[in-house]
Formats: C-alpha cells, structure tokens, sequence
C-alpha cells in the first residue's frame, strides 16, 4: 500500500510527483526484495542502506555512463494513466520471463513499467478480474462498519451516541476498512466528521486517483463531488510538473 503523503495534498501543490516517485521507488525495492528473497532463500542486498541505484535512481554507474532519475517519470505514467503502481508493480514480477535464450535476467527492471506489451496484458487483467473484486470490496466494507457500529450502539456499559458509534469504527486502524472507505462514509455522514476526512484524505486520494475508472464504476455514488475535483487537481498538478521539466 502507497505510504500517507507527508505534506498537505492541496490543487497546487508542488513536488506531488517526486514524493509519489519516491513511494514507487520503495515499492519497486520491496518487491525486488521479496521475489529475491523467496527464489534464493537469503537475504536480499538489492538497494541496501539506502544505496542508490544509478541507472533509475540518476547519476552514473561504474562504467561512467550517466542517466537521468527514472521514477518521477514513472509516477506521471501511472497518475496520468490511471495505473495502481504497487499492482502493476506485483503484476510484472509475477508475469515476467526472460525474452529469448540469449536474456540471461532473472528479474525484470523498473522501466518495463511502461512497455507497451506489459501495459496490454495488464489492462486485460483489469478488465477481467478487478471489477468483481471492487465491487465485493465495497459491499464487504460495508458490511464490516455496519456490524461494528451497530455492535458499539448495543453496548450498555458505553452508551455511545451514533456519532461517537460512527467515529470509534471509521478510526479504528484494526478493521479491514480502506482509506477511501473511511473517508466517503464521513463525508456521507451527517454528523460531518471533518477531523476523519482529513486523517484519511491524503491516502484516500492516492486510492482513487489510481484506479479511478473502478472507483467510478462501482463506488460513484459514495464519493463526493468535492473530493474527485481536489484529486482531479492533483492529477493536473502533476501533469504540469511533466510540462514543466520536459
């Protein structure tokens, strides 16, 4: 899952794709981690320390060879095209094989994340088998707050009001309810948890700003107008920071 957003995530904020290129950087390096870890059955060394990786990271190699950073070009990629990094980023190890007999790599790179071929077979995994997931996500969060605030009102010692019922179950971090989730169902509220919203908005935002056209399909009537304008802002924040350093 993509980290909270240090700063305010505002229309115009400066620097949103270098702090999103950053979060897809330790994505990248998790999973290439992971897979390492799992195929040798030893630690991985890959990008220890904080070691910087030249040839996507910017800078130059052993060889001499100089390169530009990678990541905030990725992160536009993905805002601009509506792409989950961190399911794209599991999609590709999970689907990768070596091209040929002569492509002696065992694991793939960060810039096959915008390949044409891998963007097709990707787009056709989630036309196929995400929709269904959205919308048995949406109905089994539901069911989850409902239970949970309806257990809360039942109990006699506490005698919650339903406000205070509502707010204990969207800030309890042990119940498997999304930031998006969390955020649409006090906005939705009429006892207008505006301290909720805000705990939540930032990675909420980063939710739906990456899978919009699900969210859209499954979940449209529970987000607030309000909030896809401020996402649709960020995403034009990020678009102009493209223009800006092309």
């Amino acid at each position: 899952m993509l980290r909270v957003w240090v700063q305010p995530m505002t229309r115009d904020n400066d620097g949103t794709a270098e702090r999103l290129a950053d979060q897809i950087r330790d994505l990248w390096i998790h999973e290439r981690r992971r897979r390492e870890e799992l195929l040798t059955q030893k630690p991985s060394t890959y990008a220890r320390r904080g070691a910087v990786i030249p040839r996507y990271d910017g800078g130059t190699d052993s060889y001499g060879r100089t390169y530009k950073p990678l990541w905030p070009q990725l992160a536009r990629h993905m805002v601009m095209n509506g792409i989950n990094p961190a399911r794209l980023i599991r999609f590709l190890f999970s689907t990768f094989e070596p091209q040929g007999p002569r492509d002696r790599r065992v694991y793939p790179t960060p810039n096959m994340l915008t390949s044409a071929p891998l963007r097709q077979k990707y787009d056709d995994y989630v036309a196929n088998e995400l929709p269904k997931k959205f919308e048995a996500d949406l109905d089994s969060q539901a069911r989850t707050a409902s239970l949970k605030f309806r257990e809360l009102l039942r109990s006699k010692s506490m005698q919650y009001t339903d406000e205070q019922a509502l707010r204990l179950v969207l800030s309890d971090l042990a119940l498997p309810l999304s930031a998006l989730y969390r955020y649409c169902a006090a906005a939705d509220s009429r006892h207008r948890l505006q301290d909720i919203r805000d705990q939540f908005m930032e990675p909420a935002a980063v939710q739906y700003l990456f899978e919009r056209d699900l969210y859209d399909q499954f979940w449209a009537k529970y987000i607030p107008v309000s909030f896809v304008e401020m996402v649709d802002g960020v995403k034009n924040s990020i678009v102009g920071e493209r223009i800006r350093n092309e």
